[in-house]
């Protein structure tokens, strides 16, 4: 995934989870534009992180990767202002498209 987002003209930084993707946003939050994040995750679930990066308002898109997200779940991540979710599997090709539309400034 980093691969094809980063032939696409996108910086991409990988982190191995949820905790990580905090400690990262939450030193540097205007070095970030979007998190991509998967909904099932050890340590931290997609879930705590969005709440965690909304708690220091962290005003980029968050994008839910999942294979199976619960109707409850996805009300509670609209609730934290996430709007964008892509099912697993999913097609890279897709992925770039939608990363690509996040990224653009007019929306």
């Amino acid at each position: 995934m980093s691969v094809v987002l980063k032939q696409a003209g996108h910086r991409v930084n990988v982190v191995h989870d949820g905790e990580d993707a905090l400690s990262a946003i939450t030193q540097e939050p205007a070095r970030y534009h979007l998190l991509i994040s998967d909904h099932h995750m050890g340590k931290v679930s997609g879930l705590e992180l969005a709440t965690g990066l909304r708690r220091i308002a962290f005003p980029g898109e968050i994008l839910i990767l999942s294979s199976s997200l619960p109707p409850e779940a996805e009300d509670a991540y609209r609730l934290l202002g996430v709007r964008t979710f892509i099912s697993k599997p999913f097609d890279l090709a897709a992925l770039r498209t939608v990363v690509q539309t996040l990224a653009d400034p007019r929306g």
